[in-house]
């Protein structure tokens, strides 16, 4: 989680430590060694070009891996922009990666409200923790809400992807067949989504809906 940005094709491909970083725009995903994904995020949302400047060095460390000294950087740079909605959710980013998920939760969802609900990055972020914490009703919501409002290429796409998850896990079948087919569609392309889409695929195929 992290505010990993978007593009309608991949532009920049780079390796960091052994781990895989496919850059979509302004969202930058990095494939760690260990399976995790991470999806970091640097738009136009600062003020105060210090702020932007330690957005950036924390981007950069934690795609590292370093996420102590990560949130150190969002820390700082949310001295000088306390309610900047993009170093808030990237804030809950490393406190994720770090296992603080409640407070990464809580983290998120106050990054959606302070943007009154339009910083769905954080939105994507909340569906995949409230799934992690069998969450699934409340998962299925906020990334449907996303999809209703979001416009941007990536958001779409990892709100399909999470959903067909969520849904899975729902024994929502058909509901989980048709957000699995959109999310290839979506990552087509990318590389370090093969695997993943691959098994997702097979758990979504083997699917049988009880009767509800």
């Amino acid at each position: 989680m992290i505010r990993f940005l978007i593009f309608s094709t991949l532009v920049l491909f780079i390796s960091c430590k052994g781990n895989k970083t496919e850059k979509l725009d302004h969202v930058e995903i990095v494939f760690y060694k260990d399976g995790r994904t991470s999806v970091y995020i640097g738009e136009d949302f600062f003020e105060n070009q210090v702020a932007n400047g330690l957005n950036t060095e924390g981007v950069n460390l934690a795609k590292e891996g370093y996420f102590e000294q990560a949130k150190n950087k969002f820390l700082k740079g949310l001295e000088i922009e306390p309610e900047n909605p993009c170093l808030i959710n990237n804030l809950g980013n490393t406190e994720h990666e770090l296992k603080n998920y409640k407070i990464a939760t809580s983290t998120f969802e106050k990054s959606l409200a302070i943007s009154d609900s339009t910083y769905l990055n954080a939105g994507l972020n909340l569906g995949l923790l409230y799934w992690k914490d069998y969450e699934f009703e409340k998962s299925a919501k906020i990334l449907e809400y996303v999809l209703s409002k979001s416009t941007k290429k990536y958001e779409i796409a990892a709100a399909h992807l999470q959903l067909a998850r969520t849904y899975l896990d729902m024994n929502k079948c058909k509901k989980a067949k048709s957000q699995l087919s959109r999310a290839k569609a979506s990552w087509k392309g990318i590389s370090g989504f093969e695997k993943r889409l691959k098994k997702l695929n097979n758990e979504v195929k083997n699917c049988v809906q009880h009767g509800v």
